[in-house]
């Protein structure tokens, strides 16, 4: 999918996505004519991000949630990780 998809998909601006592409959050896939294309799973880290962010968890906290959602990716709790995890922290 190219940018303007995923941007969509995710919920995430096009500055946002190419942001999270420098930092290396996502790696899409460089095409012959220069453009980029975005896997499912970009657009589902993204998604991931945003909801992340949206509760508050800082950069680095985001890449310590990142990884635990690599390591446990057929969990749903980690899907709704960052929501509850701001839940439990505020309680």
């Amino acid at each position: 999918m190219n940018i303007s998809i995923a941007s969509q998909k995710s919920g995430m601006s096009t500055r946002a996505i190419l942001d999270f592409e420098t930092i290396g959050f996502i790696k899409p896939t460089l095409m012959r004519n220069g453009s980029r294309h975005y896997s499912e799973q970009d657009a589902e880290i993204l998604k991931f991000l945003k909801q992340a962010f949206t509760a508050g968890f800082s950069m680095k906290e985001c890449e310590d949630l990142l990884r635990i959602y690599f390591q446990h990716p057929q969990n749903k709790y980690v899907e709704n990780f960052p929501t509850l995890a701001r839940e439990q922290n505020n309680s």
